[in-house]
């Protein structure tokens, strides 16, 4: 199968899941993963049909997998810290936040590098280490401002001040 032959599989799998297709989704993505063992974007397409399907501790395994093939792409760390977050893991958050912001210094990469920090450091301040939150919050650019699921819009500043709030009640 060529290029434009995969392209058109991994819409047809966007197709399946709008249409709420699992099973029939499932079964394309193994033999694409089948014929395709070392191409990432088969792997993230698997991985975002399982999340999408709610199968949120699937999509992680996938995700990892997805880690495995040594692409480094930091995309891929900040969506298992993001589904770190929506399976309500901080640690692991911490942990694939931390990943990512390395990839991003490798390859320049100033969206994901920002995303990556400031989920760093909601979950640092989830998990009481407050310290460490305001130092992630102070590599985010002024104004930054991102969702957080299940929490809505959250700025820098909040953050900032979420941490020193609950950093001086603990002194």
């Amino acid at each position: 199968m060529n290029d434009s032959a995969l392209s058109v599989k991994l819409k047809q799998i966007d197709k399946l899941v709008s249409e709420n297709s699992k099973e029939a989704c499932l079964n394309l993505c193994a033999e694409l993963i089948n014929e395709y063992p070392q191409t990432p974007s088969v792997f993230r397409k698997k991985a975002d049909a399982l999340e999408e399907f709610g199968e949120l501790d699937d999509s992680y395994s996938a995700r990892q997998d997805l880690i495995e093939l040594g692409d480094d792409e930091p995309a891929d760390y900040y969506d298992l810290a993001l589904l770190s977050w929506k399976m309500q893991q901080p640690h692991e958050c911490i942990e694939w936040t931390q990943k990512a912001i390395s990839a991003c210094k490798k390859h320049d990469r100033n969206y994901y590098y920002q995303a990556s920090n400031f989920y760093k450091a909601v979950s640092e301040i989830q998990v009481g280490y407050f310290e460490e939150a305001l130092q992630s919050s102070q590599n985010l650019e002024d104004g930054y401002k991102t969702y957080v699921y299940k929490n809505g819009m959250i700025s820098k500043e909040a953050i900032i001040e979420q941490a020193r709030k609950k950093s001086s009640w603990n002194n």
